[in-house]
């Protein structure tokens, strides 16, 4: 809920067309968004195939950040890896509450366990990395300018720009902060790009 209003601030003129099937986080979106001619938003979901859909969610959820399939949201959260717009990246923050805690993925305790990021859940779609056998990301930070705009308008200055750029960093694949920026997987990106992710 918070990503689309801050978007406007970085890109004025972004065209966005976004679906929400919940009523309730619908009419939460259009107050957040108000009349903008470049916005579409539509009250449904987006499928492979016409009919209607089972959708699990969290009832205690609606009214803070979002509601997604089998996805439990929560209002501002620091937990040590991502801030609350994007907790979905984490593999442990938005496990469904049916799955048993002693199947989700922990990196020290269950190594193997069921992993509950947005790249998890869509495993279908990005493949998995060979190498760790975890789903591909599409993520990356490479190349972003951090505070560019407050450097043009003379908020901040060049070495502040440049030491915000060089310390910036990334997540790392449990969603916990490096100091390297994250690199995207090719071929998960190629995926993301070709089915519309």
């Amino acid at each position: 809920m918070t990503v689309l209003p801050r978007c406007f601030i970085i890109f004025p003129q972004a065209r966005v067309i976004a679906f929400e099937p919940i009523p309730s986080v619908f009419a939460q979106l259009q107050l957040a968004l108000g009349p903008k001619p470049l916005v579409q938003l539509y009250n449904m979901a987006l499928a492979d195939h016409d009919g209607e859909l089972s959708f699990w969610f969290d009832p205690g959820s609606i009214g803070n950040t979002s509601a997604v399939a089998g996805v439990q949201t929560a209002k501002t959260i620091y937990t040590g890896t991502v801030y609350d717009g994007a907790m979905r990246i984490a593999p442990d923050a938005y496990c469904p509450a049916t799955l048993p805690v002693a199947q989700r993925y922990n990196a020290t305790t269950n190594p193997t366990g069921v992993r509950c990021s947005i790249y998890d859940h869509n495993v279908n779609v990005f493949g998995k990395d060979p190498v760790t056998g975890f789903a591909r990301r599409p993520i990356d930070n490479v190349g972003v300018q951090y505070g560019l705009k407050a450097l043009n308008e003379g908020v901040i200055t060049a070495e502040q720009f440049l030491a915000i750029n060089e310390n910036v960093g990334g997540y790392d694949a449990d969603a916990k902060f490096a100091t390297a920026r994250t690199v995207a997987d090719n071929l998960g990106s190629r995926q993301a790009y070709q089915t519309g992710r």
